[in-house]
């Protein structure tokens, strides 16, 4: 059956983070509460009259588990928390997976990660190669995280809690490559503004963009730690873009090559 009318937009609709594609536009034999939510998105979006020139490559992403992105988290309020999924994907020896996700940089990231975490008050960065530890061992691979959090303003629990699921996944839903992108709290919270504070204002609210290229979690010396491998990107520009108000980003490139690092799983929003 063709895709015509309305549909043509909706199936057109390119990968994106938290939007369900329709490829047969509203042509599909079931309707169900689900496909509606996921469609309402989609439509609402097609109202915005966005240039030309606006990059629809976007970072998207989901997870070996099949569950919902958005949903309410039933019990009281508690401290914010990112958890990955309660099985991985497979597992695979730090080269072997270097090779399969055409990332060999990473036994040298999980390295440095590991550095890090044992020396809080140092830089891995500014350490020799031979200074970090060594790593030869299996990393289970995630497809997500959940993120729980207090928002009463949004979708929610009896206690306000909030739960967002942060995708990994190179074939999602069995369609297309899904890496969602996030926020990364850099250093303390902002401060305010009754604060003593000369510093001139951060774009993005001094937090930083990365888009997740893998959940990882491997043990080392009988210590297990979850991680992400993220790439970063750069805001384009001192403010949003007027027409959509949204930041526009870059990649951050060094020597040629995005800069990538391995991160704990509880520093994102």
């Amino acid at each position: 059956m063709g895709v015509s009318g309305t549909s043509e937009p909706i199936a057109a609709a390119p990968a994106f983070p938290g939007l369900r594609r329709f490829p047969e536009g509203r042509n599909f034999e079931q309707w169900t509460g689900n496909n509606s939510k996921a469609l309402m998105k989609i439509e609402a979006g097609l109202v915005i009259d966005v240039p030309d020139d606006v990059d629809g490559n976007a970072p998207a992403a989901d997870d070996h588990d099949d569950e919902d992105d958005v949903e309410a988290a039933d019990g009281p309020r508690i401290e914010p928390n990112i958890t990955l999924s309660v099985k991985p994907a497979y597992t695979r020896f730090v080269t072997t997976l270097a090779e399969e996700l055409d990332q060999p940089s990473l036994p040298l990231l999980i390295r440095r990660f590991i550095y890090d975490q044992l020396y809080s008050d140092l830089d891995a960065n500014d350490a020799p190669d031979d200074d970090l530890p060594d790593f030869n061992g299996r990393i289970a691979v995630h497809y997500a995280a959940f993120a729980t959090f207090y928002a009463p303003s949004e979708l929610c629990g009896p206690g306000g809690m909030h739960r967002e699921a942060i995708r990994s996944n190179p074939n999602w839903r069995n369609e297309y490559a899904r890496y969602d992108t996030v926020l990364v709290q850099n250093g303390d919270e902002d401060v305010s503004e009754d604060d003593n504070n000369n510093e001139p204002p951060q774009p993005i609210g001094g937090m930083l963009v990365a888009r997740v290229l893998a959940f990882l979690a491997f043990s080392h010396e009988d210590v297990r730690y979850p991680c992400a491998m993220v790439e970063w990107f750069l805001p384009h520009g001192d403010e949003p873009d007027p027409v959509t108000g949204m930041w526009l980003v870059r990649p951050e490139m060094h020597q040629g090559h995005r800069t990538s690092q391995c991160l704990v799983v509880n520093v994102y929003h």
